[in-house]
């Protein structure tokens, strides 16, 4: 083999190496471009998981004040709706209000005081606390309900 035959394998390799660095550089700044992308999106997960946090202790504020508004007001529309010939109302009425009914009788109590304030046997007061009591009712079956939802989802 001659010089010049060196020289042009030299060159070769040296071509080969250069590419083979522009290529390796190229790789590496394509790992770069995408890690600052996770780093980015994990920082704006850190700030959802901040308001998420934040929002739950909203929530958890508002589901005290609700329970504290409901144990103060509960018990007098109960008073005002309850009737000596509506025995079964009045005992689920009593158990919503004490936090004891289940779905069965929440549906129930909500037939009852559908039927109830559709009727004419009620005044307007009568009305107004059965509607609140409603209320109050179908908010509780639908928490039941989903609290229902998702103990069937953990239990498969």
């Amino acid at each position: 083999m001659t010089t010049g035959t060196w020289i042009t394998i030299a060159v070769f390799l040296s071509g080969m190496g250069i590419s083979g660095l522009v290529a390796y550089y190229a790789f590496v700044r394509d790992i770069e471009k995408r890690v600052t992308i996770v780093e980015q999106k994990c920082a704006y997960n850190g700030e959802v998981l901040d308001t998420i946090k934040t929002l739950n202790a909203r929530l958890d504020k508002i589901s005290a004040d609700n329970e504290t508004f409901w144990r103060i007001l509960g018990p007098p529309l109960a008073d005002i709706i309850h009737s000596p010939t509506a025995r079964d109302r009045d005992a689920l009425v009593d158990e919503l209000v004490h936090g004891h009914i289940d779905s069965a009788g929440a549906r129930e109590l909500i037939r009852l005081l559908t039927e109830a304030i559709g009727s004419d046997r009620w005044d307007g007061d009568k009305r107004l606390a059965g509607a609140l009591l409603l209320a109050r009712t179908r908010a509780t079956l639908a928490s039941i309900e989903a609290k229902d939802t998702i103990s069937a989802k953990g239990a498969r």
